[in-house]
């Protein structure tokens, strides 16, 4: 009898692990597979930390609990990627900041690699991932994008301005010469 308690309790406890994953994973912008074998406790701690500044998370989960827990989300397409030692990185904030930090830890320790990641409904491939590392801060992004589309504006405005100084030029042109014709008495 005392078994079946303990047993029924740790399942218990399982389901409520499972349903807070639930929860949270209904908030993260993105899912990134990691194989962490060999890594120290410090390692995986400076990994932790580098992924908080960015407003993210890095966990060790059991495989059989995160597919539970991915299967019913817009992230089910790692379900099929997860075996072996798996960590996830993840966050609500901005993913490419949580990329680009996991992708420098990466480079900084050997034993972390990076095996896959979800983004809303699409799988991201390591290039993916490495090309995503690679992309400017979202600041400089909407700086680029508004310089593009005020780009034409500013360019229409310098050809109708280069017109109008022509016609300009043209205009005292024709009042000099006439000036010089009229002061001769040809008018």
């Amino acid at each position: 009898m005392r078994r079946k308690n303990l047993e029924s309790k740790s399942m218990g406890e399982k389901r409520e692990v499972v349903e807070r994953l639930k929860e949270d994973v209904n908030r993260w912008q993105i899912v990134v597979l990691s194989d962490f074998s060999g890594m120290s406790v410090k390692e995986m701690e400076d990994v932790r930390e580098a992924l908080k500044e960015t407003g993210g998370g890095f966990r060790v989960v059991k495989n059989t609990i995160i597919k539970r827990v991915l299967k019913d989300t817009v992230f089910n397409g790692l379900v099929d990627k997860i075996s072996g030692s798996n960590a996830i990185a993840y966050t609500e904030k901005d993913p490419v900041n949580l990329i680009q930090a996991l992708v420098k830890k990466v480079k900084s320790c050997e034993n972390l690699k990076i095996k896959s990641g979800a983004f809303e409904k699409k799988l991201l491939s390591l290039n993916d991932i490495e090309a995503i590392a690679t992309l400017p801060p979202r600041e400089v992004l909407t700086a680029q994008l508004l310089s593009m589309l005020n780009a034409p504006l500013s360019n229409f405005m310098n050809v109708f301005n280069g017109i109008l100084l022509r016609f300009i030029y043209v205009l005292k042109a024709c009042e000099k010469k006439d000036r010089t014709l009229g002061g001769k008495g040809n008018a």
